[in-house]
């Protein structure tokens, strides 16, 4: 079933949306391939998206159908393929990160169910403000133009009134600015809690993500662990996005991404829910030259930290 499709049969997304704006999300999936790897909504992240007040649902989608609308008139011919392609791919992060949040404050205090759905919901509106801007905008600050949009729309009594009673409003508009910058030591538990759930839902959107960057790099070093990259994992250094020239250098960045969590909750739950394992299985099917080292240090990622070391890798049942 397509994306639009399960859109309109799930009776959630029939109240928060208004009829005549899902023409542009049916339009958009007709503009994609590939719609047989998503479901959108994923059937777990309802019960979360019902904690967020309507209000707040309207005022995200609006950001959504605004840039479909800019990628339909506005951006150039040859960028139109990819913002379709990238914005539904956000689509499906926000909904997946909602669900991460939701299962992860399940067990992380004191982040109630109802912030993480607000903090997840919202946590990436900004790239739906700066979508048509072409290829540069997967590069873009969007977790500083979020924090500012929602700075902005403050001003909008039916927002402020509602969020006012759930957040204290400079924190949660902290966590949004700074849930995509490269490091963060500040004391703020949204942005922390944001941080985690993000990547969460990175890690489990893995293949989606490589096959977003098939637009940008040649398919004869997409499979290819640079120096760089290569060198700061196995030091065990922070990998930055600006040192990623490969499909395989995002691979192994995010393999990476369960020792910079702030909550130990976070990597039990990565580790239990064969997250690790995911990445890890890709890594040993599709890394072109890995070696014994680098290999040695990426098996670490399935034991470090967590008990639960004996998960088939759900790669090998390909």
């Amino acid at each position: 079933m397509s994306a639009s499709s399960q859109l309109k049969k799930t009776s959630i997304y029939k109240d928060f949306y208004p009829i005549t704006d899902i023409k542009y999300l049916i339009e958009a999936d007709k503009q994609l391939s590939n719609p047989r790897n998503y479901k959108f909504p994923h059937a777990k992240s309802v019960g979360a998206l019902k904690l967020i007040p309507k209000v707040l649902i309207d005022w995200w989608f609006e950001h959504v159908v605004g840039s479909l609308k800019r990628a339909d008139k506005s951006v150039k011919q040859e960028y139109k393929r990819m913002s379709y392609d990238f914005i539904r791919r956000k689509i499906f992060h926000t909904d997946y990160t909602v669900l991460a949040g939701h299962l992860l404050a399940e067990k992380i205090q004191p982040v109630t169910l109802k912030q993480s759905a607000i903090l997840c919901l919202l946590h990436d509106i900004g790239r739906f403000e700066i979508i048509t801007t072409g290829p540069l905008v997967i590069n873009a600050d969007h977790g500083y133009v979020s924090g500012e949009i929602i700075r902005r729309d403050m001003k909008r009594k039916e927002i402020v009134n509602v969020l006012e009673k759930i957040f204290n409003v400079d924190e949660m508009i902290e966590a949004v600015s700074v849930h995509s910058i490269a490091t963060y030591e500040g004391k703020n538990v949204f942005a922390r809690f944001l941080r985690d759930a993000d990547k969460t839902s990175l890690i489990a959107e893995m293949r989606g993500l490589l096959k977003m960057l098939h637009y940008t790099i040649p398919p004869e070093i997409f499979w290819d662990v640079s120096k760089e990259v290569r060198r700061s994992y196995i030091s065990e250094k922070k990998i930055y996005n600006e040192s990623k020239k490969t499909g395989a250098d995002m691979l192994i960045q995010y393999i990476s991404f369960p020792f910079q969590f702030y909550f130990p909750e976070t990597y039990n739950f990565a580790i239990s829910h064969k997250l690790v394992h995911h990445l890890v299985g890709l890594y040993k099917k599709y890394v072109k030259n890995k070696d014994e080292e680098l290999t040695r240090e990426v098996l670490k990622s399935l034991t470090r930290g967590s008990e639960a070391t004996n998960i088939d890798d759900p790669m090998e049942k390909e």
